[in-house]
């Protein structure tokens, strides 16, 4: 039989610490990954992320494992590029769903480029 446990806020044992569980729900990352973009792309690190693809140079798409509840969710991202370019950005493409989201590499001259490291953090509210 499934439980239900109601409570305002959340403590640690010494009570010294705590939080409204609104916080949780409202103010905390839904999703975030930290990938490799170049060779075989793979997660290093990730939160609500279940697959992504190589969808051509700097070009990789990601599928979250619960979906967004609409399609004006937030993402910070940030990138690095240790190939010889000392800057590197990731932008969305024009692929932003509730199930994931399409993003782009990209150099100083726009060119797009396999990221050494590229990293995003999504908010918002899931389905």
């Amino acid at each position: 039989m499934a439980s239900i446990l109601r409570v305002n806020t959340l403590t640690d044992a010494s009570s010294n610490n705590s939080i409204a569980t609104s916080v949780l729900h409202n103010g905390s990352a839904k999703a975030w990954f930290n990938i490799n973009q170049e060779g075989t792309i793979a997660f290093r690190d990730s939160y609500n992320f279940s697959s992504l693809s190589d969808d051509g140079v700097g070009v990789t798409s990601v599928v979250y494992t619960s979906n967004m509840n609409n399609a004006n969710y937030a993402a910070g991202s940030m990138a690095k590029d240790e190939t010889g370019g000392d800057f590197a950005i990731i932008r969305f493409s024009t692929n932003v769903l509730t199930t994931g989201f399409t993003f782009v590499g990209e150099d100083e001259q726009n060119n797009n480029i396999d990221c050494n490291t590229a990293t995003a953090s999504v908010d918002g509210d899931l389905a």
